[in-house]
């Protein structure tokens, strides 16, 4: 990323968190998606799986997003849950469900 215009989407500890930005005209859509996988245990002769997405509960900081945004927060599998954040730079406790983007 250093050597190109692109930013942070978030900031965060977790390895297991992947974040995308897309933005149009004057608005940004920013995306913070669960990539935690929790190996289970498989038989020899049974073929494992190739996903294995579990919850995952972690904390993040959104980036570059303007002073006096108005910023919604889009979550929950079928995206039915919003909510509006005040402080969209302030550390946010999120909870995911197993493969849930957030927007």
């Amino acid at each position: 990323m250093k050597g190109t215009a692109s930013r942070a989407v978030y900031v965060g500890d977790s390895a297991f968190m992947a974040g995308e930005r897309h933005q149009a005209g004057e608005g940004s859509l920013l995306l913070v998606l669960n990539g935690y996988e929790k190996l289970t245990d498989v038989p020899e002769d049974q073929p494992y799986p190739i996903y294995n997405y579990a919850p995952y509960s972690t904390s993040y900081a959104l980036q570059g997003v303007p002073a006096g945004s108005t910023v919604y927060l889009i979550e929950g599998i079928d995206w039915k849950k919003v909510t509006q954040i005040q402080g969209s730079a302030a550390v946010q406790k999120a909870e995911f469900a197993p493969g849930e983007m957030k927007m």
